[in-house]
């Protein structure tokens, strides 16, 4: 798997994200006279600095927030933005398990680091064990307990 292809079940966190860009940058729309769809919508104009870090699916190093002294990072993919998760600029990172978390403790990796022959190979490592865990029940069990609804409400 290349770095732009992303495994098919994270489709959500890609069109959420694309949403998302979409209604807070200004496209040179005549109609839009300049203004973002969201601004047009509410008045405000939304600081869009979390879009200008990273890009979709992007390799990243996330640090655990309960390790202080001993920091170590972890190879995860980049997935979106975790608005209305924990403080600005927190985002979603796909770790080799193969479940969304929502960290603000992330960094790029250095084109130095892309280049190496061994960060390649984590990476590669990486995509494909997120392809393994993905295709696997065990995600899609957690993935069917999940419920858009309360637990004391009845869907049907």
């Amino acid at each position: 798997m290349t770095r732009t292809q992303t495994p098919l079940p994270l489709w959500d966190f890609c069109c959420l994200y694309t949403t998302e860009l979409r209604n807070w940058i200004a496209r040179p729309l005549p109609k839009q006279n300049g203004r973002t769809p969201y601004e047009i919508l509410t008045g405000n104009t939304l600081d869009v600095s979390e879009f200008l870090e990273f890009t979709w699916y992007q390799p990243i190093w996330y640090y655990e927030p309960d390790v202080f002294l001993e920091q170590t990072k972890h190879l995860a993919q980049w997935i979106g933005i975790a608005l209305r998760v924990g403080q600005a600029m927190c985002f979603w990172v796909l770790p080799s398990s193969g479940i969304p978390i929502a960290r603000t403790s992330i960094q790029a990796l250095t084109q130095k680091e892309l280049d190496s022959e061994i960060c390649q190979g984590q990476i590669e490592k990486l995509d494909n064990i997120i392809k393994g865990k993905l295709k696997s029940d065990e995600i899609a069990e957690t993935i069917n307990d999940f419920k858009l609804y309360r637990a004391d409400e009845d869907p049907e």
